[in-house]
């Protein structure tokens, strides 16, 4: 496991390391966090994640981003393109603080994309306050794969909440998802 307690601008997960763990102090810039493409790999960030690109992008199957935690709800992701990109089979996000995308009004780039499906999960019921908003939300299995999203905080959205999953599929617990605001193509 690698450990961040201070400022990095980018940072890449290489084998043997298949964890990154970033602290409260810790904060990671520039190009992001992102996986070498054949690992299975795990982020926990407590800290700060501001990437120019995706704030977090994992290429490789089974891979989970956890933002914060019940303790630590100040932990934040950020992406211009995407917050969270995950792009092999399984994908988890758990989120207990602010997830969000710099490319709103574009409709093009969600916050949290699981290309080949799994799942996300926005705060617990001891965490009401997580939020994940940009452009569009939560694309799930826009390649393959199905997936679920347990919403315990905040999901809002200039445009599509969850895509291309329908509501009715998402699993809301607590408040609801923002309605988009444009009808779905």
């Amino acid at each position: 496991m690698t450990t961040i307690t201070g400022t990095v601008s980018g940072y890449t997960i290489m084998s043997p390391a298949t964890t990154l763990s970033i602290t409260t102090t810790g904060y990671v810039n520039g190009p992001g966090v992102r996986g070498e493409s054949t690992g299975s790999y795990t982020v926990v960030s407590d800290g700060r994640i501001a990437g120019t690109g995706n704030g977090v992008s994992l290429d490789g199957a089974d891979c989970s981003v956890t933002n914060g935690s019940v303790a630590h709800t100040t932990a934040s992701i950020y992406g211009y393109t995407h917050g969270v990109a995950l792009y092999g089979a399984n994908g988890a996000v758990a989120n207990f603080g602010v997830i969000t995308e710099g490319l709103d009004g574009h409709f093009t780039n969600a916050v949290i994309s699981l290309v080949s499906g799994g799942s996300v999960t926005n705060g617990s019921s001891g965490d009401t306050h997580a939020l994940i908003e940009g452009s569009r939300a939560v694309d799930i299995g826009i390649d393959s794969g199905a997936g679920t999203v347990t919403n315990f905080g905040s999901i809002i959205a200039t445009g599509y909440g969850i895509s291309p999953l329908e509501p009715s599929s998402a699993k809301a617990a607590g408040s609801p998802m923002a309605p988009p605001s444009t009808p779905r193509p």
